[in-house]
């Protein structure tokens, strides 16, 4: 996977915050893959000021993981703190947290400006179309009645 535009939050997944592809000598070869510690993207969701993909390890169980890097300081990667990811060297590959789910797997994610949502498989539940969602809530994004900052989820 390779990421280029505007990166002031860390959402290209590069260790820094440098923008890439505006310039000469940027794309191709000098453009370096996101690192996602050796697992596999099948799904990406790309916000403004954040990224997440669906990732596999076929080493591991459950095989599904969600990983997601840039700006967190409403909770948006789902890692239960605001500390932002992809920003600085030493932030993504083994030291990038997966987004915990449980051993729930999901069919599709999506992003907003600073919020996430999951839809979970419907294996997982007695009903389908279950949805989780994290992160700003301040215009009711999450689905549920509006508050300043972080709210935890929704179904």
């Amino acid at each position: 996977m390779r990421a280029w535009g505007r990166n002031d939050y860390g959402q290209l997944g590069q260790g820094d915050i440098i923008d890439r592809g505006g310039n000469v000598g940027d794309m191709g070869d000098n453009l370096a893959p996101v690192d996602l510690g050796g697992m596999s993207p099948s799904n990406v969701a790309i916000g403004s000021r954040h990224t997440c993909a669906d990732v596999t390890d076929p080493n591991a169980v459950p095989g599904q993981f969600m990983l997601c890097w840039g700006y967190n300081a409403y909770g948006a990667l789902g890692l239960g703190n605001t500390q932002s990811y992809g920003d600085a060297p030493n932030t993504m590959g083994a030291n990038l947290p997966v987004v915990d789910l449980g051993l729930m797997t999901f069919a599709d994610i999506s992003v907003g400006t600073d919020f996430s949502c999951v839809v979970f498989n419907e294996n997982n539940s007695t009903s389908s179309n279950t949805a989780s969602c994290w992160g700003v809530n301040n215009a009711g994004q999450l689905g549920m009645a509006r508050g300043p900052g972080l709210a935890a989820e929704t179904h």
